[in-house]
């Protein structure tokens, strides 16, 4: 296991480019990805979105900047630290996404008919004020326990498989139908409002 840098020497915004990658090679399941400033790592006169795929074991994002992804992500932990947002497809596959700052969005393709796909997640985490949206049906197969100010939306509906925890002011939006199979304890931080809008 390794740690490996994007650093976008190639001149594209290709993640299968191995010229992209500080160890020269393209990152495999079991390194750990590292992004820091889109200003250096993608090129300004290019789209700001990568093509290519990553199947890997960890992904830090380090921007500050927005970024989409064209092809899915697969990890088993990705983590959105410095306040940037990334946008990633509906059909990644992430294990645990530790959103502390910034924004991860989960996108659909155009014109779609949003409760026809699915997202799913394991477990979202988060201490800071970071938000993730889904705009297809949520599937988080895990807990979500988030706390610091921040947000985690669902635009088309959510089922979840663990405990929900929002604490110090974050808030759960759901809209459309929220499918829970742990219920919901005003312990864990909910007597407060903190669970946000909920419909359907």
């Amino acid at each position: 296991m390794s740690e490996i840098k994007w650093t976008g020497e190639a001149g594209n915004n290709n993640l299968d480019d191995p010229k992209n990658w500080s160890s020269g090679t393209v990152p495999g399941k079991s390194d750990d990805v590292v992004f820091n400033g889109w200003s250096s790592n993608v090129q300004p006169d290019l789209p700001p979105y990568f093509s290519g795929t990553l199947n890997v074991n960890t992904i830090v994002n380090n921007s500050t900047g927005s970024v989409s992804f064209t092809q899915p992500i697969v990890a088993s932990e990705w983590t959105q630290a410095n306040g940037g947002a990334a946008y990633l497809p509906y059909n990644s596959a992430i294990g645990t996404l530790n959103a502390n700052n910034g924004l991860v969005g989960f996108t659909i393709p155009p014109e779609a008919d949003a409760t026809k796909y699915t997202t799913t997640v394991g477990t979202i985490i988060g201490s800071g004020s970071g938000n993730v949206v889904f705009s297809a049906v949520a599937n988080i197969t895990g807990a979500i326990s988030f706390s610091g100010g921040g947000s985690v939306t669902a635009q088309n509906g959510m089922i979840t498989g663990g405990t929900i925890s929002t604490l110090g002011g974050t808030k759960l939006n759901v809209y459309g139908d929220l499918v829970i199979s742990t219920p919901i304890d005003g312990t864990m931080g909910h007597s407060d409002g903190e669970l946000g809008k909920i419909t359907g």
